[in-house]
């Protein structure tokens, strides 16, 4: 009668009398030759999949933007939200950044991030800017400027109050107007200051004097 052959590496039978390997299930790999149960030699390693067959734990590389968990018989499509490292682990995205198609990218300048697991950054508030990538929150422009959305720059972006206007806070979005009585004649002012008292209309012309 015919001599019993070991199933080659990468195959398996777990029944006797049979004149006929399996292979190894997607998932798992063989290592060796002669084994006798399904499990193969084990589940195929984190960031490789292993079509059935398989012969090594290391068996396919799961390629850009997929992730392949332990014992994966095929790659899948990342999630938004996380990334994947070099090595083919997966992770959540952090702060100050945002993470699609596998990727992790920080936010850029005049963007914010202060949530994990992200797939887009804010921008900047009114009256706020970050002139940093990778930032978990905006700063205040200082008082006296303001600031439209996603600002970048503290003084490009921050800008100065018009004359006839102020802003004693910081972090604002617009100016406000002079009090009756006052005037500014400097941009980027906090007050105003107040109109000498006279019985002419010569104030008028400061602005923001009321005659």
């Amino acid at each position: 009668s015919p001599a019993c052959a070991a199933c080659a590496i990468g195959e398996y039978q777990d029944g006797d009398g049979q004149g006929y390997c399996k292979a190894c299930p997607g998932g798992r790999y063989g290592g060796v030759g002669g084994i006798a149960h399904s499990n193969c030699s084990g589940l195929c390693s984190e960031g490789y999949f292993c079509p059935a067959g398989s012969k090594g734990a290391t068996e396919k590389v799961c390629g850009v933007g997929t992730y392949c968990a332990p014992g994966s018989a095929i790659p899948r499509p990342a999630s938004v939200g996380v990334y994947i490292d070099e090595a083919g682990k997966l992770h959540n995205c952090p702060i100050g950044h945002k993470c699609f198609a596998g990727k992790l990218i920080a936010c850029s300048r005049g963007e914010y991030q202060d949530q994990t697991t992200q797939f887009l950054c804010k921008s900047c508030e009114g009256g706020k800017y970050v002139n940093e990538t990778g930032a978990s929150a905006c700063k205040n422009c200082a008082a006296g400027r303001v600031s439209n959305l996603g600002a970048k720059d503290p003084t490009e972006d921050c800008m100065r109050c018009d004359a006839g206007k102020v802003q004693p806070k910081d972090g604002q979005s617009s100016c406000v107007d002079g009090a009756a009585g006052k005037y500014q004649d400097e941009k980027g002012s906090t007050v105003c200051k107040q109109c000498a008292k006279c019985a002419s209309n010569a104030n008028r012309n400061r602005e923001g004097c009321a005659g």
